[in-house]
């Protein structure tokens, strides 16, 4: 995320956590994460000038920020219980990353081709990449079982 998106975003969450119930003893106090957003926006603005000096002293503060927003993130899953009471994180002001969703099994790869390489005693296996799938499994059998049933390789 951007600087000045950043910086946005620690606004948003000392505005939306000052005062509201849900959050009675925030840790660490939305005063010292305050102090960190001005002093961040501060450092933001000076860096705009151009100085390697101001760069490293932006970056620098934005790192102590991250650090104050992560231990203000970890309070706010612990008060609203991680998932369980959603409308009590997103009172906070804080991003909420995407639902977990629940992935089906992808379909068997179609148009299966079996192709020679250059190489001796090697096969090229080619196939229509499947919809939502990321990764393939693939086994093989040089035989057959008594039933007529192949024997998978590992």
């Amino acid at each position: 995320m951007t600087d000045n998106t950043f910086a946005t975003l620690g606004l948003t969450i000392v505005l939306a956590m000052s005062d509201n119930p849900y959050f009675e003893n925030p840790v660490p106090t939305l005063d010292d994460v305050g102090l960190r957003v001005d002093e961040f926006e501060s450092k933001l603005a000076n860096a705009s000038k151009g100085s390697p000096l101001d760069t490293s002293e932006k970056n620098n503060s934005r790192k102590l920020l991250e650090e104050e927003l992560k231990k203000l993130a970890f309070y706010v899953n612990g008060v609203a219980r991680g998932a369980l009471a959603l409308h009590i994180v997103l009172s906070s002001g804080f991003t909420v990353s995407a639902l977990a969703i629940r992935r089906e099994i992808p379909e068997v790869p179609e148009r299966l081709r079996l192709g020679d390489t250059p190489q001796s005693g090697q096969l090229r296996l080619d196939f229509s990449p499947t919809k939502g799938a990321w990764e393939y499994e693939y086994t093989y059998a040089t035989e057959l079982a008594q039933e007529g049933e192949p024997l998978w390789g590992k």
